[in-house]
């Protein structure tokens, strides 16, 4: 008997190898396909599949919780079914040519991604929102909501919204909101907001509230205030409130208050209060306190 095998042979090593490598030949491409699945296509219909579903539930969620009680028309089962197939049709995210078109819908583009109302949208290219309440933008090249709330904004270039909340941007160029209040920004160039109030803005070239109140400006360059109070900036350049009340100034070259009231202004060549007040100003070694319609500079 040999030692190998109880039916007298012995086993086939080199048979069992080829077996066991034409399976591995067999496995490897599943496994290239998987790895590789990540980076095609099917990864946004995938994607867009799941959140197309996740959406539906939630609106219809929302139907069936608040709106279907206070209208008794809508009970019973063919209402319900009916109202579930307005609600899909209106969530579907369409996709023509890589770009994504959706009503009210959510989701993913590997090119640019456009709606009507939407909580979250994701796109390789552009994000396009006409309204939105606490909803997530990120695009590569730039993320826009016409109005509404935006709770988080992330693009490669630029952000714009129209009348809205903004509570968190974060943008590769500029960051521009029309009318509104904006939480926090930070831009890789300019910051703005036209009409309302920033608490953060940080830019690498300027930050700029045309009328409003700004918390808080921190900048490469300048630090702009057309009309309005600032608590806070801080610039390489220079710092400037044309009409308005200041609270602390500091610049890299000149820090000036056109007309009003400034409290701390300190610059690394002049500081100016044209018609006004400057509780304290400081050039260098110079200082002033209580200064009116004066321009302190260095030596």
């Amino acid at each position: 008997m040999q030692a190998f095998s109880t039916t007298g042979r012995r086993p086939d090593f080199n048979k069992q190898k080829k077996c066991t490598e034409r399976k591995l030949d067999e496995f490897v491409p599943l496994c290239n396909y998987a790895v590789s699945f990540l980076d095609k296509k099917d990864y946004f219909a995938m994607e867009n599949a799941v959140i197309f579903l996740a959406t539906v539930l939630f609106y219809f969620g929302v139907w069936w919780l608040f709106i279907c009680p206070a209208f008794t028309a809508f009970t019973g089962v063919n209402h319900t079914l009916k109202y579930l197939g307005i609600i899909s049709v209106l969530c579907l995210p369409f996709n023509i040519n890589g770009n994504v078109y959706t009503v009210l819908g959510n989701g993913e583009s590997e090119k640019n991604m456009y709606s009507v109302f939407s909580l979250y949208q994701n796109a390789k290219m552009d994000t396009v929102a006409f309204f939105s309440i606490f909803g997530y933008q990120k695009a590569g090249r730039d993320a826009v909501i016409i109005a509404g709330i935006s709770g988080y904004q992330e693009a490669g270039r630029n952000i714009g919204v129209g009348l809205s909340v903004s509570g968190y941007q974060k943008a590769g160029t500029d960051i521009f909101v029309f009318v509104g209040v904006s939480g926090y920004q930070k831009a890789g160039s300019k910051a703005g907001i036209l009409f309302g109030i920033s608490g953060y803005q940080e830019g690498g070239d300027r930050t700029i509230v045309g009328i409003g109140v700004s918390g808080y400006q921190e900048v490469g360059r300048d630090a702009v205030i057309a009309v309005g109070v600032s608590g806070y900036q801080k610039a390489g350049e220079n710092a400037v409130v044309f009409f308005g009340v200041s609270g602390y100034q500091k610049a890299g070259e000149v820090a000036v208050t056109f007309v009003g009231v400034s409290g701390y202004q300190g610059a690394g060549e002049s500081a100016q209060n044209m018609v006004g007040i400057t509780l304290y100003q400081k050039v260098q070694d110079k200082r002033r306190v209580f200064s009116a319609f004066t321009k302190l500079e260095k030596e």
